[in-house]
């Protein structure tokens, strides 16, 4: 589709997540996504200039024996990354390797319960962060708090507006009920640079809106839970 994001949307996602997260000048990211990704290219390149950490990059995230070796070589604290890829590095590391670990965010699929299950067997139950987002985004949307109790995909970052409407009325839906997740911020892109794809945003109440195409709903909290995709809804 061509997702242009502009210097805008890039720089204010880190932002957002460094006021959510805190890090530390002595930490060390571990950078094992593609930056051809905006995934890849925020937590793996411009988040270590924003809050001026050191970042190692490793080439291949899905070689689980040599990310073990790096981190234990490196000292490394902060990970993010596709539950597929750290599930991979977990099955082949040892405790040792991985005792300076402290943050481990998650994004890109849905963090299985296996996952969090590793991370107790490997004595770090609260390291692990499950966070949302879309490229459009820049990409993060979402994310659950640091040492609390994983819940849904965490909350809106902030400068994130996030609604839940009807995928056909586009009415605004009550908490708890699920829905067409919307959002909007400094984060969400103009629209896309291949000519002929309709418009992803939409209007609500006088204001434009960036329809993800994941279905969900928010709980009291402001939490969001996902509960599936737009077209698999149309198709059943």
């Amino acid at each position: 589709k061509g997702v242009p994001l502009s210097n805008n949307n890039i720089l204010s996602n880190p932002r957002s997540a460094l006021s959510f997260v805190e890090v530390y000048s002595d930490d060390i990211v571990f950078g094992i996504l593609p930056p051809f990704h905006s995934f890849g290219f925020t937590v793996s390149g411009i988040l270590g200039l924003l809050a001026g950490v050191c970042i190692f990059s490793s080439p291949d995230p899905t070689d689980g024996k040599r990310l073990a070796n790096s981190f234990a070589r490196w000292h490394l604290t902060i990970m993010c990354g596709a539950p597929t890829f750290i599930k991979g590095m977990l099955k082949a590391a040892t405790k040792e390797q991985l005792a300076t670990m402290r943050l481990c965010v998650t994004g890109a699929e849905k963090a299985p319960p296996e996952l969090f299950e590793m991370l107790r067997n490997f004595d770090k139950p609260d390291c692990l962060i499950e966070a949302y987002g879309i490229t459009e985004c820049s990409p993060g949307l979402t994310m659950n708090p640091v040492g609390g109790h994983s819940k849904g995909v965490g909350l809106p970052l902030p400068g994130v507006d996030m609604i839940i409407v009807h995928p056909e009325t586009e009415a605004v839906l009550p908490i708890g009920q699920r829905g067409l997740i919307l959002v909007r911020g400094p984060n969400v892109f103009k629209g896309y640079l291949n000519p002929g794809i309709s418009s992803p945003f939409t209007t609500v109440n006088g204001e434009s809106w960036y329809k993800t195409g994941d279905l969900g709903y928010l709980d009291e909290e402001g939490i969001l839970t996902i509960s599936g995709r737009m077209k698999r809804f149309i198709k059943m």
